[in-house]
């Protein structure tokens, strides 16, 4: 079971991912914005990937992967972006600055498990 960390502020959206994680067999640990999730992460530096939104109050999820990015272990980890934005402008702007992957809203849940999927086992396969 790997530790999953998603990061969304709006309850219904956090709560359908979780749900995706948690049936994937995963443990989830669901934060409401940046700012809670690296303290999320501080404490948590076996987390196997993120799930974050972009647009959140407090903190957004550029500067939030910004700053974990700087946490020791924690340079590497796979990051997917599930935002609502859509131009090609700002999807290649946010991979330039370390994030995995995109999504664009409304949800695909099963691109979102495929994601979960790949890079899980990709991190299993290089820390045994």
């Amino acid at each position: 079971m790997a530790k999953v960390l998603v990061v969304e502020d709006d309850d219904n959206v956090r709560a359908l991912i979780c749900e995706w994680v948690e049936d994937l067999g995963h443990q989830v640990l669901p934060a409401e914005n940046g700012l809670v999730a690296l303290g999320i992460a501080e404490k948590n530096r076996d987390l196997a990937l993120i799930l974050t939104d972009m647009v959140m109050p407090e903190m957004d999820g550029q500067e939030m992967i910004k700053r974990i990015r700087t946490m020791e272990g924690m340079a590497d980890i796979p990051v997917l972006i599930i935002s609502g934005i859509v131009g090609p402008k700002e999807i290649r702007e946010v991979l330039e600055r370390g994030t995995t992957e995109f999504q664009t809203k409304p949800l695909e849940g099963d691109r979102i498990r495929e994601f979960i999927d790949r890079y899980i086992a990709w991190r299993d396969r290089h820390t045994q």
